[in-house]
């Protein structure tokens, strides 16, 4: 993008545009060198003394590593219009800028310099390296790809970085090298750079489609592109984009995949489906018991609020906390799962978690939703390290669980408000590993990509979890519920746990029930055990002790 220039869509929200004037990409996503695994690109722009970077959009600082690199985070600070996933936050890691000054807090609006070219960190010659990623910030720095370099040394990558063509677009960015990768402009009309071209037009539109047809085919990146799967008749997906080509009408959801909705290019002629709005679609409906699966249509997180305003705003004292007195009750260590205990400080407790809770009603499951799959130290540390209303009492992963809240206070993870009945009564699960690969990361929620190696271990340890919460309060199957139960404070109901309703709610269910059962009957001596007892040893105990007692009772006669 050109300095102090304005990119703003038709409904007031900006554009989100590539932040250099020129672009001159000398290592793309998934480079050779130390970028493997990783949606990074390198940009050298004009590679003749330094050049400049402007702010995509409107930005915020929200950490730095003076460090190593002098890495700069980002955070929008408004929901932008990207390319592939509408309209949503985005975050950007930008390294390298031998002048860096930004500071936490710090706000720069669209089109002012926001960083500049350097050699800063391990570097040869000017450049930056940039990263982007989807929605919140997810609060912390740095993750491993599972790669190395062709030096031997480890590929980190920020946290949930994707292929930044799917996020930028570039109106007027001069294309030396694109790297490969498919840059569009606002109107989504192709250019040249070195990565593909279409010849169709692309529209932003937001609604949904209902299917009234079996095996239309999914297709990847492009109308023409790769096969990656059919819907059916009664499937429904959520759409951003449409267009018309080859024929036929088009839409894009927000994972870059498109789908046929008629036989014709003519509007409403020859319809494989009926368009219907979102708040319409079964994702967001009470579901009956037992509900079938419906593929999300984005992320879970574990960050919603109380409800749609600050905390602060809904209670007279900000600093509200219910018998700040209360002892936290905590989880030991049980049945072979290891309980590490990392809780919140207590002067975030009114924001975190201000209610007593002294009589849960039951366990509410949820798959973490945090792209790059962190750990369940990773995900409650991330719970730790913001002043912001997200809270959860347990984060699970293959090793064991964590828990950030005590049992008897309240959290804010069920997103159904300031006096919900999830967020005031249920003990809330957090189970990592449960984001799918792609792109050499665990950045999806596509149930056909691939599974996170840890993902049996760790839902195998969450169902433990829940199986000795409910044993420890006396509860039944029936007080084990999903995020999905619970109508969040917009009237929606969240796909929540994704990948453990991708895989079936009532496997999970029978596994806790299983667990459940080991539990208690470990609890409970069985009958072998009690047919054990040596009860000849007991008798002569009995009489020895009726003995001692006649002797006792004639000294006092």
């Amino acid at each position: 993008m050109k300095p102090g220039k304005k990119y703003v869509a038709p409904d007031g929200n900006q554009y989100a545009m590539y932040p250099n004037p020129i672009m001159n990409i000398t290592q793309t996503i998934n480079g050779a060198t130390s970028h493997r695994g990783t949606n990074a690109i390198d940009d050298a722009q004009a590679d003749t003394g330094i050049a400049n970077g402007y702010a995509p959009c409107d930005m915020v600082c929200v950490a730095t590593d003076y460090v190593n690199g002098n890495a700069m985070f980002w955070q929008s600070k408004y929901p932008a219009w990207t390319l592939r996933y509408g309209l949503v936050y985005i975050y950007i890691m930008v390294i390298h800028d031998n002048t860096a000054n930004a500071y936490v807090g710090m706000e720069i609006p669209q089109g002012t310099q926001l960083f500049s070219e350097g050699t800063a960190g391990n570097a040869n010659g000017n450049h930056n390296h940039i990263e982007v990623g989807i929605g919140q910030y997810p609060g912390y720095m740095y993750v491993e790809s599972g790669y190395l370099t062709e030096w031997g040394t480890t590929v980190y990558m920020m946290p949930g970085n994707v292929d930044p063509s799917d996020v930028f677009f570039v109106d007027d960015t001069q294309i030396i090298n694109g790297g490969g990768l498919l840059w569009k402009t606002t109107d989504a009309i192709s250019v040249s750079g070195g990565g593909s071209t279409e010849s169709y037009v692309v529209e932003e539109e937001h609604y949904a489609i209902r299917f009234t047809y079996d095996q239309i085919r999914i297709r990847k990146d492009t109308p023409d592109g790769e096969v990656v799967g059919y819907v059916n008749t009664g499937d429904e997906v959520e759409y951003f984009a449409k267009t018309v080509y080859n024929g036929h009408r088009w839409v894009r959801d927000n994972k870059n995949q498109w789908y046929a909705i008629s036989n014709s290019e003519e509007r409403g002629k020859d319809m494989w489906g009926e368009l219907i709005d979102p708040s319409e679609m079964k994702v967001n409906q009470k579901p009956s018991e037992p509900s079938e699966p419906v593929e999300p249509s984005e992320p879970e997180t574990p960050e919603e609020k109380p409800d749609d305003s600050e905390f602060s705003d809904n209670v007279e004292d900000p600093n509200f906390l219910e018998e700040p007195d209360l002892v936290d009750e905590l989880l030991e260590t049980q049945h072979g799962l290891t309980i590490v205990h990392n809780l919140e400080v207590k002067k975030d407790y009114p924001r975190k978690c201000p209610f007593t809770m002294k009589s849960p009603k039951g366990v509410v499951i949820h798959n973490a939703g945090s792209e790059g799959n962190p750990s369940a130290e990773t995900l409650n540390k991330s719970m730790l390290d913001t002043t912001e209303e997200r809270s959860w009492h347990f984060s699970v992963d293959e090793s064991n669980a964590v828990q950030g809240l005590p049992l008897n206070r309240n959290n804010w993870s069920i997103g159904d408000g300031l006096k919900g009945e999830g967020n005031r009564n249920y003990i809330s699960i957090e189970i990592c590993r449960d984001m799918y690969g792609v792109n050499g990361g665990y950045t999806s929620t596509n149930k056909n990509d691939e599974v996170d190696p840890n993902w049996e271990k760790a839902r195998a340890n969450g169902a433990l979890l829940a199986a000795i919460l409910l044993n420890k309060y006396g509860w039944d199957i029936n007080h084990l519920k999903k995020h999905h139960d619970f109508e969040m404070s917009d009237g929606k109901y969240k796909y929540c746990p994704h990948h453990i309703l991708n895989d079936g709610w009532d496997d999970f269910v029978t596994l806790v029930q299983e667990k459940l059962n080991e539990i208690q009957s470990v609890n409970d001596p069985s009958e072998e055990e009690q047919e054990g007892i040596d009860y000849g040893l007991v008798n002569k105990i009995l009489k020895w002790v009726l003995k001692l007692l006649k002797k006792i009772v004639g000294i006092f006669k």
